[in-house]
């Protein structure tokens, strides 16, 4: 995943650097949080990945596999439909922002 800096310079910003080393460690912990009990526990986590998604586009691709179970979980809820919703924006965003392959 390539993130640019905002100022057009082509440079990876820091900050963008930081947080993709810590990406394998919240992905970890986000999968984690996706198989909980709690709808607003994975509502929260599939925020928090709309987010990383928005902020480093490309950023889940090795990483979809882990994620898929969580989703699918999701979807299949049916008596949580703000989970549902929550996770189906984050599939639009994720699929919008990485190659059709990943997921």
């Amino acid at each position: 995943a390539m993130v640019v800096d905002g100022e057009g310079g082509g440079a990876v910003s820091p900050a963008a650097t930081a947080l993709l080393a810590e990406l394998p460690r919240l992905i970890k912990a986000l999968s984690r949080q996706l198989q909980e009990k709690a709808v607003r526990t994975r509502t929260a986590a599939f925020n928090c990945l709309r987010q990383l998604a928005s902020s480093l586009p490309g950023c889940l691709g090795e990483h979809a596999s882990s994620l898929v179970p969580g989703v699918v979980r999701a979807l299949k809820d049916a008596s949580a439909n703000p989970l549902r919703i929550e996770a189906l924006a984050f599939l639009q965003l994720a699929l919008s922002t990485h190659p059709p392959a990943v997921f």
